[in-house]
């Protein structure tokens, strides 16, 4: 299941047109953001508080509650990936993970993905602007006072 943080065109458009120190620490930060918002869907299958049916002496989740962690399968598929300058994703490679995402016929949903990536999204946008102007800052402070030529 792919989800996908929405508002970041703009950015990765802008970006294409900078140098590529400034290039290289947007996605440096990106990746940083992809890392910290799988941490937060991990953390959200391990932590917290089950509300749903006992089967022995596992605590079910109940509908809208993130999965419970039985047997460590879905927390240990969850990843990023890289795929480009400034692309980045969180996959959960587990495969009923969409069927607990989205529910099904018979089941509820038990969201998990969705809500870390909203949680993460302001996040994403604060630590690519902090990257961007600091190495924006540093290619001017590296620029300054050497003499530019003009071009005819």
């Amino acid at each position: 299941m792919r989800m996908k943080l929405q508002g970041l065109q703009e950015i990765k458009s802008a970006l294409v047109k900078l140098p590529i120190e400034v290039r290289a620490a947007a996605d440096k930060a990106l990746a940083e953001a992809a890392s910290n918002i799988a941490d937060d869907v991990v953390r959200s299958i391990q932590t917290g508080k089950r509300t749903g049916l006992m089967y022995g002496s596992h605590q079910a989740s109940a509908p809208g509650e993130p999965p419970a962690n039985k047997t460590g399968n879905l927390a240990n598929s969850v990843s990023t990936v890289r795929l480009g300058a400034t692309s980045h994703f969180v996959k959960v490679a587990a495969y009923y993970s969409g069927f607990l995402e989205s529910g099904t016929y018979k089941m509820a949903p038990r969201p998990f993905i969705e809500p870390a990536i909203e949680r993460g999204a302001k996040m994403v946008k604060r630590l690519t602007k902090a990257a961007v102007q600091k190495a924006i800052a540093r290619l001017a402070k590296k620029t300054k006072g050497r003499k530019r030529t003009r071009r005819k």
